[in-house]
């Protein structure tokens, strides 16, 4: 079973396991009815206890990584520090040649109505949804490479120019509304400091973002609320 068929399923009995919390059943009766579902307990158990919007952000990350043609392990590699998604990745990438005949012509199936319901989008309206696509996925890796590196912000650097930066071109508001993103931060940083440390090479978007997490808070997909730019 190939991992789009296997992410039909998977749906399937997500949207199965939501009716069956709807219904206010034990954790146990939830556990054994999926069973016979297909899911492991490990699997209901994990998918009981995760965000819905994390679940929903580890998909597209897990979509992407087929698009790539990552088999179970290699995904596994990229995810080792999320070692309670592995019920999760054996599901989406294993490869069960057990299913009957009858079985994998349901879930194709499935897959055409699927793809017959799905309207195409206009030419501008296809371009916008690719450049946020491509614009995720680059703050996603973003992400990651933010959680390897620890590069800390020291308060008594000359002038203390990250400061300096957020007084000049940023400001807090009461507003949740008021969002804005690490690249069009670092974007408006980067021609700041040139022009005031011209002598000087560009601090990195990471230690950038390093001292923004300390002012305001750890990011959310690479963006921070209530501030605005003051520019």
């Amino acid at each position: 079973m190939n991992f789009q068929n296997n992410l039909t399923e998977f749906n399937f009995n997500l949207e199965s396991l939501d009716l069956l919390k709807d219904e206010k059943l034990a954790e146990s009766e939830i556990v054994d009815t999926l069973i016979e579902a297909g899911f492991d307990s490990e699997l209901t158990t994990l998918l009981l206890n995760l965000n819905r919007t994390y679940l929903n952000g580890v998909l597209v990350r897990l979509k992407l990584y087929n698009k790539l043609n990552k088999n179970q392990n290699q995904v596994m590699n990229s995810l080792q520090n999320y070692q309670n998604l592995k019920p999760l990745v054996q599901k989406l990438f294993s490869n069960d040649d057990n299913l009957s005949v009858e079985e994998i012509n349901t879930i194709n199936n499935l897959n055409n109505d699927m793809n017959k319901s799905d309207k195409k989008l206009p030419k501008d309206e296809e371009k916008d949804v690719k450049d946020e696509v491509k614009n995720n996925v680059e703050e996603d890796v973003e992400e990651d490479v933010e959680e390897d590196v620890q590069d800390d912000v020291n308060s008594s650097d000359e002038d203390n120019f990250y400061e300096n930066f957020f007084m000049e071109c940023l400001e807090s508001t009461d507003n949740k509304k008021d969002t804005v993103k690490s690249k069009e931060v670092y974007n408006v940083f980067k021609k700041w400091y040139s022009k005031n440390y011209s002598s000087k090479e560009v601090p990195s978007k990471t230690e950038l973002k390093n001292f923004l997490n300390e002012k305001l808070g750890k990011s959310v997909k690479s963006s921070w609320s209530s501030v605005k730019l003051s520019v």
